[in-house]
């Protein structure tokens, strides 16, 4: 179709540089509206609770902690930066919480007992690990798993 354009606006008088520029803006748009249908094809997880927000009502009753709890566990799977800024302090609270309540440990004052509780893995998650890469690799689901199953058994 954009090739068919092409060859109807070159024999229009119209200048011809502007024409091929033209078209190699619609010839890009198309490439990168391929790239993203591929791109949903190969990771269909992470646009699913787009889809799955669209068929819900507007007034669906969802708290907003919730649907931003939602927000943070798909982007924590996008990149290590997201699950550092946005997940990471959620399950840092829900252990600190739990550390205190049924432990009596508090993170920041005894954290060998903490990492004992918590384990190796989720210790260094949620209190050691340095602010990663902006662009390294989010949280496989496995991984998150452990995590939310470290602080469960708190």
């Amino acid at each position: 179709m954009a090739t068919g354009a092409l060859v109807v606006a070159l024999l229009l008088p119209l200048d011809e540089a502007v024409v091929l520029r033209a078209y190699v803006v619609v010839l890009g748009a198309c490439a990168l509206w391929l790239l993203a249908g591929l791109a949903r094809e190969a990771h269909p997880a992470l646009g699913a609770p787009h889809r799955a927000r669209r068929g819900r009502p507007a007034g669906d009753g969802a708290p907003a902690e919730l649907r931003r709890l939602e927000s943070a566990v798909l982007f924590s799977r996008t990149t290590a930066f997201d699950f550092h800024h946005g997940l990471r302090p959620v399950l840092r609270a829900a252990a600190e919480e739990r550390l205190a309540e049924r432990h009596a440990i508090d993170l920041e004052r005894r954290p060998e007992a903490a990492r004992r509780l918590l384990g190796e893995e989720a210790f260094a998650a949620l209190v050691t690990d340095p602010e990663p890469d902006r662009r390294a690799r989010g949280l496989s689901l496995e991984r998150l798993e452990r995590l939310v199953e470290a602080v469960e058994r708190l």
